[in-house]
Order: structure tokens, then sequence, then C-alpha cells
């Protein structure tokens, strides 16, 4: 599941942006841009669209609805190539020319909104909707804006404005289902993914390139309830649609998990760490399963199972040093393997870093009957490790 939507779709966008994509008029002859300007100015080229939209801006006698939509669009055009504040200058500049392209504060928003200015976003968003009540985008921006300012009721208010407005705005569908989930009311969190995916049950990608993880996010909910064919039919569709998905290779991996099948979860664990091999969780995930094989197994045991489950706690470490359950994973790993001091070593690292966890203190007094983590003496549980 996504921890935070990003932006809105690029359907939404598009809907939005079919104010500024008229076709521009040129000006008189002797004082316009180039004609070829005009045509460029609505190019799918982000750097041809920028050259264009810059001579009907800088051109003398331009009609103000040429530069008010040649701003627009350069606007965009750096926002896309993830220059935001040239996209704020350009789009200010839009609302400068007045009431007729107030609808560019809701633009200016979403490019505060991705500086991590959430105030100014927000501000430009209530812009917006006073200009324009029913402008579903930015609703939507607004949504998420609220979302990561943790007023969920706002947020939803939003989303469900948006649907109102838009009714086949999907993400919108999946901004408030994820909101619903976190309120505690799965079954209406599925009900809004499932609305979604009738609608679109291929759905395209948002404005920053990712694909709107609606199965994943409907299979995450109902792993959690227990169902875990269904959840997996729906972590295959998400694969289907996009075999780089990183959070359904995961998921289904846990749901293959809760289904005793190891072997799968391990598949699964080992496709999301090549596809995003800084994402410590997978290895932390496969490294369980591996220990789990290794403690489970019904005959033979392959001791490469706990060499393995040792590394990829090892790697979480490398990766992310103050890793407690990592530490702690590891420790017991190696405790079972029979190194004693590495095992202690590890345990002591994430005791070190959750000193409150009850269950470190005990393992510790396990693995050292002699030290009180919760008075360890001069220089603490590693002092008196050294001592002893």
């Amino acid at each position: 599941m996504r921890p935070t939507p990003l932006l809105a779709t690029g359907a939404l966008m598009g809907a939005f942006m079919g104010a500024f994509m008229g076709a521009l008029v040129a000006a008189s002859p002797c004082l316009a841009a180039p004609q070829t300007a005009y045509s460029d100015c609505g190019a799918d080229d982000l750097d041809r669209r920028i050259a264009g939209c810059t001579l009907i801006i800088d051109g003398r006698g331009e009609t103000e609805r040429n530069r008010g939509t040649a701003y627009v669009r350069r606007g965009q055009a750096w926002r896309q190539k993830g220059d935001l504040n040239h996209a704020i200058a350009d789009f200010t500049s839009a609302i400068g020319l007045g009431p007729a392209y107030s609808s560019a504060y809701a633009l200016r928003g979403s490019a505060w909104y991705a500086k991590g200015e959430l105030d100014h976003a927000i501000s430009d968003y209530d812009q917006a909707i006073r200009s324009n009540p029913n402008s579903a985008f930015a609703h939507h921006m607004r949504g998420l804006a609220m979302i990561d300012k943790q007023d969920l009721d706002r947020a939803f208010a939003d989303f469900t404005d948006a649907i109102r407005i838009n009714p086949k705005d999907i993400q919108a569908y999946d901004d408030r289902g994820l909101i619903l989930l976190r309120r505690g009311e799965p079954d209406r969190a599925i009900d809004d993914f499932t609305t979604a995916i009738a609608i679109d049950p291929s759905p395209t990608f948002d404005l920053d390139g990712r694909r709107i993880d609606l199965y994943v996010d409907r299979g995450s909910v109902l792993s959690d309830k227990g169902e875990l064919d269904r959840a997996i039919a729906d972590f295959d569709q998400a694969v289907g649609l996009d075999p780089k998905d990183v959070a359904a290779y995961s998921n289904r991996g846990l749901a293959w998990l809760g289904k005793s099948d190891n072997d799968r979860a391990i598949a699964d664990f080992s496709e999301a760490i090549r596809l995003a091999p800084t994402f410590t969780v997978n290895y932390y995930r496969r490294g369980i399963v591996r220990y789990d094989n290794y403690m489970h197994a019904a005959a033979l045991v392959d001791a490469n199972d706990l060499v393995q489950a040792i590394a990829d706690f090892g790697e979480v470490i490398r990766l992310e040093p103050n890793d407690a359950d990592a530490y702690y994973a590891r420790g017991v790993a190696y405790e079972t393997n029979g190194d004693h001091d590495h095992a202690i070593a590890d345990i002591t690292e994430a005791f070190d870093l959750r000193p409150d966890s009850q269950k470190l203190i005990e393992a510790l007094r396990r693995l050292k009957p002699d030290a009180d983590p919760e008075d360890p003496g001069p220089g603490g549980l590693k002092g008196f490790l050294e001592r002893h």
C-alpha cells in the first residue's frame, strides 16, 4: 500500500488542463511569435513546449489569452521536469493576469505540494475552490495535502467532494479507501477500491509516473482479513499490469507466507529485492521465511537456510543501521546457529536502540544470566559485557 498517495491521476490532470489546451490564436503577424511557436507551446516534448511558450510570452502584441495559456502550459512543463520554482513562477504570472486564470491556483498548489509546502498548497487549493467550487482536481489535491497534515476527516470530505463532482475519479476512490482503512473500516475501503476497479480495471499512471495500485490496496486489505486466495488474485492482477510493481510482489509474498507456501513467498520477496534492492523490508521478510524453513524442517535440515537468513538480516542492518528488529532477528538466528557471542552482541545492539523492550530484556537475561539489562552498572550494558 502506498504510504501517502502523491498526486492526482494523469487523466484527472488532463481533464483539468482542458481549459488551457485550446488552440492558440496568432496575434498580429508583425508583432506575434513565429507561427511554429503556437504549435510548439502545446507539444508533448517538454523542451519544445517551453521554447514555444517562451516565444509567445516574450512576443510583443500577444493577446492576454495567449500569454496566460502559454504561462500555464510552460508551468506544467517545468512541473513535469521537476523544476518547481520555475513552475510556481509561471503559474503566479498566469494568476496575475486576472480572474480568467484563477484555476491556475490549483496548479500552483500542486507545485507547492510537491515541494512539501503544505500550507502554501492548501491556501492555493482553497482559493481555487472559492473560484470554482466544482473543481474536482482542487478538491482532490487538497485532500492529499490534508492527509499529510494528518487531518483525515477533512481529507475524507475533499475526496468525497471530488467523487461527487467527477464520479470517475478512480484515484479519489483509492485515496478515500486508504483513509477508511486507517479509520478501521476495511469493508468500506474494499467497496471504494472495488468501485474504482469497476470504473477502470486497468488503471493508468498518475502524474508522477506511478501506477495507481488499486489491486495492491484491495489485496492488502483482503490479506489482513484472512481472505488470502482473493488477495493473491488481486496481487496477480497488479503484477500483470506492472511486472515491476514491488508492492505487489512483497504483499503477495506475505500472502503466500500466510498460506505456509514458503517457497513462493521467498520467490516473491526475492523478486521485490531484485526490483528495489534498497527496500529493507523485503530482506527482513525473506530472512524470517528462511529462518522459519530451518526451524520447521520436517526431516533433513538445510543449514543454508539459517545462513541465508542471517545474511538477509545483515543486509537490513547494512542499509538501516538503527533497525532494532533486524538486530534482534539476526541475534536469534545466531543463537540458533550456536554462535553465542554474536547473538549477545546483536541483541545488545537491539536493546541499545530499544531499551524499553521487555522482549529484549528477557532475551539478554537468557543469554547472559549474570547481566541485568535494567541495571548494568558503569558503561551501560556494553560496559558490563566488556568487563565480563
